[in-house]
């Protein structure tokens, strides 16, 4: 039966327990710089704008990992979370707009597609199946980022928390020995008794 630093070792790996948690976090956000990357070079001019929130995200994630403090991955872990809901909502609206005006759709993807004129039904179905199943495989992988994320907030929370009472029971040992080497400063000695000879003196 596994013991409980087994367990805990366990808990900390991800990516079927190939890597620590750390190590997975740090590939999350080399994973999301490529995917801000994508998005600035693909999307249009305007989302420069935008360009200040990676740049705070990754900045504090590395020195989140620089220093082994936890509470600058939030960042981090929020920005996944809306990531998430964008991608859901995405999907949502994709679709209920598709069903309740499929041909306004087909409209919107001939533009997109800078197409002359309107796709058929059969592309333009194939377009909106594809990219609510992107978006839909994006969320997925944003919850299993955040999971990974958030994990590792534990790991660093739990190695401060060994780290705080190693400290605390080095000071209060410390401390003990300190109060006894001062009792045994500021207790005089017994004083000395003359023994009485055992044979009177003649």
């Amino acid at each position: 039966m596994p013991d409980g630093n087994e367990l805990t070792e366990k808990r900390f790996r991800c990516f079927c327990g190939i890597c620590h948690v750390v190590t997975g976090t740090q590939l999350c956000l080399i994973w999301y710089i490529l995917t801000s990357g994508l998005s600035l070079l693909f999307g249009m001019r305007s989302t420069c704008t935008w360009l200040v929130v990676p740049i705070c995200v990754v900045g504090l994630g590395m020195y989140a990992f620089y220093s082994k403090r936890h509470k600058f991955l939030y960042p981090f872990l929020i920005i996944t979370v809306v990531q998430q809901l964008v991608c859901m909502l995405m999907a949502t609206i994709i679709t209920i707009f598709s069903l309740c005006s499929f041909d306004t759709m087909r409209q919107i993807i001939g533009h997109t597609l800078d197409m002359a004129e309107p796709p058929s039904k059969t592309l333009a179905l194939f377009v909106v199946c594809g990219t609510v199943s992107a978006c839909i495989l994006l969320s997925f992988i944003h919850v299993w980022q955040a999971i990974i994320i958030y994990t590792c907030l534990e790991y660093y929370e739990d190695e401060y928390r060994k780290l705080e009472e190693g400290y605390c029971v080095e000071t209060s040992r410390l401390d003990a020995t300190d109060y006894d080497d001062s009792r045994s400063r500021c207790t005089p000695d017994p004083p000395y008794q003359q023994r009485e000879p055992r044979f009177p003196l003649v």
